[in-house]
């Protein structure tokens, strides 16, 4: 097979000129890059257990741009071997602490670990190394502030936790960058171990954020994903299981109310049971 040379273009400078920044400014906690303030951010805390589609919100913050980095566990049994000697440790301290607190989380550990070498060994499931970077602009000081605090806030209610790459600030731009590749420097810093299966899920193709796993189908929200309802699933900021139908007169109001009944009483939630447990109140 004749091998052959790989052809190189020459430089587009009037391209380069057109798409490049005016002036590039790097401090360690955020950056201008030509007209926009930009901060630098990567997730170091996730939730104890997500839902389907539990990275669908940050797909959806304005203003701000994410990058996913995916690398593999080199030596995958070396990392369970980790996990092992951390489960011996979490164990003697449970076994020994008089403190409820310590208690508690070393017990929590424990189950964790289980479950991740349960993952391996019995299920196969892969596990990957994660990294997340999420880049915020801003047009002037006041609104690059607005942006940084919704990012903080729609994070939060994530149950994710962020921090800034400080003295990291120019390898965090070039990541955040489509020209650029990942940088060990951050990937270090910001990887988390976390199963395939728990990333798909959380996916924005996985499925709407209004799908709960023993819900049934109501319909489909603005893009066109299906929204599965469980009355009485708790989680994040549902507390209860009341039920307000909104929406001009004709708009299916009524209709909606009885297709929720029926689907309660198809799971063997009977009517005396629904008007105990879900008051539907229909409105203009």
């Amino acid at each position: 097979m004749k091998s052959k040379e790989i052809e190189q273009l020459p430089v587009n400078r009037e391209l380069l000129n057109l798409i490049s920044p005016q002036h590039v400014s790097l401090k360690p906690q955020r950056a201008e890059i030509g007209d926009y303030l930009s901060k630098f951010q990567y997730i170091i805390g996730y939730p104890s257990s997500v839902n389907l589609g539990w990275l669908m919100s940050l797909k959806d913050i304005q203003n701000t741009s994410v990058s996913l980095v995916i690398t593999p566990i080199d030596d995958i049994q070396s990392y369970i071997e980790g996990i092992s000697k951390g489960i011996t440790t979490d164990k003697n301290t449970y076994n020994t602490t008089q403190d409820e607190a310590l208690k508690n989380a070393a017990e929590f550990k424990i189950k964790s670990a289980q479950k991740i070498i349960d993952d391996i060994q019995r299920d196969n499931i892969p596990y990957i190394n994660l990294s997340f970077l999420l880049k915020t602009n801003g047009e002037n000081e006041q609104n690059f502030n607005d942006n940084v605090r919704t990012v903080k806030n729609k994070v939060a209610a994530m149950g994710l936790k962020l921090r800034v790459p400080s003295y990291l600030t120019e390898k965090a731009f070039r990541q955040s960058a489509p020209f650029d590749s990942y940088y060990k420097d951050i990937t270090q810093i910001s990887n988390k171990n976390m199963s395939l299966k728990a990333l798909f899920c959380g996916l924005p193709f996985s499925g709407s954020s209004f799908i709960d796993e023993q819900g049934y189908y109501i319909g489909t929200d603005e893009d066109g994903r299906m929204i599965a309802l469980s009355l009485f699933y708790k989680g994040g900021d549902r507390t209860n299981s009341n039920v307000v139908i909104t929406g001009a007169s004709g708009s299916g109001k009524s209709y909606l109310a009885k297709k929720l009944m029926l689907n309660e009483w198809l799971n063997r939630n009977k009517a005396g049971g629904i008007r105990s447990r879900v008051r539907i109140s229909t409105a203009l």
